[in-house]
C-alpha cells in the first residue's frame, strides 16, 4: 500500500514567487525527510 502526505508551505520573497517557493521548500527540508516533489497549488500575491 502506498501512502502520500501533503503539506502546505508558505514562502515570502520580495523578488519572485519562485524565490518564495524555493525558500519555503528549503526551510521545510530542514525537518522533513524524503521530499520527492513540489507543486504550486495556489498563488496569492500581495503588495
Amino acid at each position: 500500500m502506498s501512502v502520500i502526505k501533503t503539506i502546505d508551505l508558505v514562502g515570502v520573497s520580495t523578488q519572485s514567487w519562485r524565490e518564495a517557493a524555493q525558500a519555503a521548500l528549503q526551510e521545510a527540508a530542514k525537518t522533513l525527510r524524503g521530499i520527492d516533489s513540489c507543486a504550486e497549488r495556489r498563488l496569492a500575491v500581495t503588495t
